[in-house]
C-alpha cells in the first residue's frame, strides 16, 4: 500500500504551520481483513496517485531503495484501526516539506492485509499534534535603520556587529523606490546604483533562552 497526504504544511487552519515542533502523529487505516505484521517505510521517491507496483522497477518497491530501510512503525494487520507511529516522518518534514512523499505499508509476509482507500467508507487519517513555539519579534517592519548608498564606498568590516555606522544615514523601513510603499525614499538610485547596505542593531535580554532566530525580509526588484 502507497499512502500520501497533499497539504500537510501551510498557514491554514487544518494544516501544520511553518516552525511547528511535532509533538505526535498518528496514521490511521481501517483494516477489512486479517494478514501478516505491516511495516512502515517512509518513501523516499516521488509517486503519482495512479502508480503501481511496476513502475517501481522489477522488484516493485524495495526497502532501503524507494523506502527507507528502516521501518517508521510496525502494527499487527487486524481488522478494524490499525494505527502507525509516524511522528519521527512528521517532524523530519517539517524542515523539507518538499520531501514528504509519503509511506509504503510493506507486509511481513505472504499473507496480505486489506484496508478502506481514500475512496472508501473509512478512508485513512493522519492525526498530528504539534506545538508552536513562542516567537518574539526583535525587529519590526517600519522600524528606522541605518543605510549606506551603493553609490557611495563601502567601508571594510560594514557587516561586523561593532562597526562604527553613526556616519550612515537613517530612515524607516521600507528603504528603497518605485510602487509608493517606501517609507524612506531614494530618489537617486533609479539608474544610479543597484545596493542599498542596511544595519540594525537589536538587544535580547537572554541570549541562553534563544534557541534560533529567524530573518525575512519583503523585497522586489
Amino acid at each position: 500500500t502507497l499512502i500520501a497526504f497533499d497539504g500537510v504544511f501551510g498557514a491554514d487552519p487544518a494544516q501544520v504551520p511553518p516552525g511547528a515542533s511535532i509533538v505526535s502523529a498518528r496514521l490511521e487505516l481501517a483494516g477489512t481483513d486479517t494478514g501478516d505484521p505491516l511495516a512502515l517505510h517512509r518513501m523516499l521517491v516521488p509517486w503519482a496517485e495512479e502508480a503501481v507496483w511496476d513502475d517501481f522497477g522489477a522488484d516493485g518497491i524495495a526497502a532501503g531503495s524507494e523506502c527507507l530501510a528502516a521501518a517508521d512503525a510496525s502494527a499487527a494487520a487486524d481488522i478494524g484501526t490499525v494505527a502507525f507511529d509516524a511522528t519521527a516522518a512528521l517532524a523530519e518534514w517539517t524542515r523539507d516539506p518538499c520531501e514528504a512523499y509519503g509511506w509504503a505499508v510493506l507486509p511481513g509476509g505472504a499473507d496480505g492485509w486489506r484496508a478502506s482507500s481514500s475512496e472508501g467508507a473509512a478512508p485513512p487519517r493522519l492525526v498530528v499534534t504539534y506545538a508552536i513555539p513562542a516567537v518574539q519579534t526583535l525587529i519590526a517592519a517600519g522600524e528606522t535603520w541605518r543605510f549606506l548608498r551603493g553609490s557611495l564606498t563601502l567601508p571594510e568590516g560594514w557587516e561586523e556587529p561593532d562597526f562604527d555606522d553613526t556616519a550612515w544615514e537613517e530612515g524607516p523601513t521600507g528603504i528603497g523606490y518605485g510602487g509608493g510603499d517606501d517609507a524612506t525614499v531614494l530618489a537617486d538610485m533609479q539608474g544610479g546604483y543597484l545596493a542599498v547596505f542596511c544595519r540594525k542593531a537589536f538587544e535580547i535580554a537572554d541570549p541562553a533562552a534563544i534557541e534560533g532566530l529567524d530573518f525575512a525580509a519583503v523585497y522586489d526588484d
